[in-house]
């Protein structure tokens, strides 16, 4: 809905948090998704 990119490096701690990776329950926590420098036309044209 936001229609954010994002780098895949910049998605690490989200990635982490969504697959069980780090323990988050319970405890506030924070992540920087970082990336998204790139011309939207040229980006659809990669994928």
């Amino acid at each position: 809905r936001l229609k954010l990119v994002v780098e895949p490096g910049g998605a690490v701690a989200l990635a982490a948090v969504l697959t069980g990776k780090t323990d988050c329950k319970n405890k506030i926590t924070a992540l920087i998704l970082s990336g998204g420098n790139v011309d939207a036309e040229l980006f659809k044209s990669v994928l």
